[in-house]
């Protein structure tokens, strides 16, 4: 804790820190706290220079474990930590992201089948409706 407001948010001291604790709590089954600190070391991440990215990819990760509707931010959040690993040639990054990138990808591609479902749907009774009102 005394390292987070020893250093500035910029800094690979700040990022790292906070994912440890961010770890700890996640350890100590105390998620609430885990998601503050890891959402600290993901913005850390961000703006630090070496760009990182592991804590916003297991952010993302938990995300979507958690529940699987924000599956739309998680795919963002791991194509912006796949674009930094490919950046900067991570390759242990683009394999751990390459895992759990299909699985985001399928529930996105189910939830947009699921809408043209009922669009379709909501079409076929629109059509209908209007045949029945100009018989």
């Amino acid at each position: 804790m005394k390292a987070l407001s020893a250093c500035p948010q910029n800094s690979r001291v700040y990022a790292s820190s906070a994912y440890c604790i961010a770890r700890y709590y996640y350890d100590t089954d105390q998620k609430d706290l885990y998601e503050k600190y890891i959402v600290e070391a993901a913005i850390s991440d961000q703006i630090c220079p070496l760009k990182e990215n592991l804590a916003l990819q297991e952010f993302s990760t938990y995300l979507y474990n958690k529940d699987a509707s924000y599956a739309k931010r998680v795919a963002k959040y791991l194509y912006c930590s796949m674009e930094d690993a490919q950046f900067y040639n991570n390759r242990l990054r683009m394999v751990e992201i390459s895992r759990i990138l299909p699985l985001i990808t399928e529930t996105n591609h189910q939830a947009e089948v699921r809408k043209n479902r009922i669009v379709t749907a909501s079409l076929v009774i629109v059509s209908i409706l209007s045949l029945g009102f100009l018989a």
